[in-house]
C-alpha cells in the first residue's frame, strides 16, 4: 500500500515479493504526532477489547501536551466502563457518536 506523508519519511520494501512502504521508527517520532494529526480535535477508540486498551492509551500519552482528546466509544453499562476509568479515561463517546474533525 502507498500513502503520502508531509511530516513522516517513508520506506519502501519488500515483503514475499509485494512492494510495501512503511515508516520506520518509534519513540523519537512523538513530537511529530500533534503535526500530524493537525487540525484534529478528538480520536475515538471503539470498544474496549484486546487491543483497544494499550491503543488508546499509548495515542493519548503520545499526544500528551495537545489539545487531542482521546475518547473510548462503550455502550451505556458496558462491564468494560469501569476499566477504561481506571485507565485514566474520563471523556466517554457512544459508539455510533462520530468524532468531529
Amino acid at each position: 500500500m502507498n500513502f503520502e506523508s508531509k511530516i513522516f519519511t517513508k520506506e519502501k520494501i519488500s515483503l514475499s515479493g509485494t512492494e510495501e512502504y512503511i515508516v520506520r521508527g518509534g519513540r523519537n517520532l512523538f513530537p511529530l504526532l500533534p503535526r500530524a494529526f493537525e487540525g484534529v480535535k478528538q480520536i475515538g477508540f471503539i470498544g474496549w477489547g484486546s487491543q483497544g486498551p494499550a491503543q488508546s492509551q499509548n495515542l493519548r500519552d503520545s499526544l500528551e501536551g495537545s489539545s487531542i482528546v482521546v475518547k473510548i466509544g462503550l455502550r451505556e453499562g458496558s462491564s468494560s466502563i469501569p476499566k477504561a476509568e481506571a485507565a485514566g479515561f474520563t471523556k466517554k463517546m457512544e459508539p455510533w457518536e462520530r468524532c468531529t474533525m
